[in-house]
């Protein structure tokens, strides 16, 4: 895309939420989690705005108000004009 604003779309299940700190992340924290079963959806607050993902790890559960880092996955990462 040509210079000038652009909204960041990602898709929920291209966002991978790791420990805090892990380089190479955006810094976040789970305001909300929900086990869906199969898997576990998540709202996660950071510096830029709100982040819905989907995490397929049944078993490890962040609480709210926990420290994570969420990694993007490029391919489920797209740029629009608003």
């Amino acid at each position: 895309l040509p210079p000038g604003p652009v909204y960041i779309v990602v898709r929920p299940e291209a966002i991978r939420i790791v420990a805090a700190g892990t380089p190479g992340t955006l810094e976040a924290r789970v305001t909300r989690g929900t086990y869906m079963g199969s898997h576990t959806e998540y709202y996660l607050g950071t510096p830029v705005g709100d982040l819905f993902a989907v995490a397929p790890d049944r078993l490890l559960r962040r609480a709210p108000g926990e420290a994570v880092g969420a990694l993007l996955d490029p391919d489920g990462v797209v740029l629009v004009r608003p």
